[in-house]
């Protein structure tokens, strides 16, 4: 059973009215979870294992595994998720069942240069914020 972890240090994420927004402060990249895809990645995130996650919808139909296996590959292709070297002891328990929804997942970059010049994340000794590419 694969559990998973962010890929970097520098992933972080929030729920925001039943969606979730990750961003990649590595890449500028930022994402957006809605519907079960949401859930699945906080899921994900806290240690419960890939196998599990059709378990914590109510309603899911017959193909939700697939759906949320290919789910977690897109979070492994897009650099956001990393299979952890090993697993927790104990997973952690299962927060509460919610109803399913199609799960959808989308990137943008149209923050890119504003993301990549982060002046919380990239504090440097010379300036403040720190450009990609400058020295420390």
């Amino acid at each position: 059973m694969p559990v998973f972890k962010p890929a970097t240090p520098n992933i972080t994420h929030q729920a925001l009215d039943g969606e979730v927004v990750a961003i990649d402060f590595d890449k500028g990249i930022y994402f957006n979870f809605c519907g079960a895809a949401g859930p699945a990645f906080d899921a994900l995130i806290s240690g419960i294992p890939s196998e599990q996650l059709a378990t914590l919808f109510t309603g899911a139909p017959a193909d939700a595994s697939s759906k949320l296996a290919a789910f977690c590959q897109r979070c492994v292709d897009e650099g956001l998720l990393m299979v952890a070297d090993s697993p927790a002891v104990a997973p952690p328990p299962a927060p509460s069942p919610v109803a399913w929804v199609e799960p959808s997942f989308e990137s943008y970059t149209n923050m890119q240069q504003l993301l990549l010049a982060d002046p919380i994340h990239d504090v440097g000794d010379q300036a403040w914020p720190k450009q990609p590419g400058s020295p420390a």
